[in-house]
């Protein structure tokens, strides 16, 4: 049974370690990122913001327009001006 935990340890460290690389490998590609389109999203708590179509970075909250666009149905993405 130690084996079993040892194993377990062993995996749970690895996918730390692969999860800590995709995030930086993640953050590397949104800083490079010219986001030039953007679509309004929903977050949890019912709350609104966009988000980078490209990279998927959150680009902050959008305008009064943009949400009231994205609460009526327009939910298509934006070129940002």
């Amino acid at each position: 049974m130690g084996q079993s935990k040892k194993s377990t340890m062993i995996t749970a460290n690895q996918l730390q370690t692969d999860i800590s690389k995709l995030q930086k490998e993640l953050d590397d590609l949104q800083e490079d990122c010219d986001h030039e389109e953007y679509a309004v999203k929903q977050v949890p708590g019912g709350g609104v913001r966009k988000y980078c179509t490209a990279c998927n970075r959150e680009l902050g909250y959008p305008t009064p327009k943009e949400t009231k666009n994205y609460l009526h149905g327009n939910k298509g993405s934006t070129r940002q001006d």
